[in-house]
């Protein structure tokens, strides 16, 4: 079964005015999602449930275009997320994972806060190691902060 919590759209009759209306939940299914809005008591007597559609992220199509996996144009951000998960638990893709190159964002944002900490950033590193080396400055740097404050 998924772990992804997907967005649907509950239909139905609201318990206290009777008026046909609808609620928006998370769930792993849509018959999770109906035990949800009728937890909340905003809807009864299902009528219909739609999933809501969400498209993926930039961040999710570009991990996929740099691992090289093939999909849809117009895939949801649930199914990429499922896609890019199931393709990282084999290894040929760990290990293009491993050599990928750092992000624009990685690199712009490790510049600013070793600017501002007066440290270098280190040459050639890739994705993984420049998300190590800024989850370490980005410590530093909240130390600092709350020292200032």
């Amino acid at each position: 079964m998924s772990k992804i919590l997907k967005k649907y759209k509950v239909f139905g009759i609201d318990r206290e005015s009777g008026k046909e209306r609808y609620r928006t939940v998370k769930g792993k299914t849509p018959d999770e999602a109906i035990v949800k809005a009728n937890n909340q008591g905003i809807v009864a007597e299902v009528s219909r449930v739609e999933e809501v559609f969400e498209p993926a992220t930039e961040r999710q199509i570009n991990l996929a275009n740099d691992l090289g996996l093939n999909f849809p144009e117009n895939i949801s951000k649930y199914d990429i997320s499922s896609l890019l998960d199931e393709a990282l638990s084999q290894k040929k893709y760990q290990k293009i994972m491993k050599r990928l190159p750092p992000t624009e964002a990685q690199i712009e944002t490790a510049q600013n806060v070793a600017d501002e900490l007066g440290i270098k950033v280190p040459k050639g590193l890739t994705r993984i190691k420049m998300s190590k080396f800024l989850d370490r400055i980005m410590d530093i740097y909240y130390e600092e902060k709350s020292l200032d404050s």
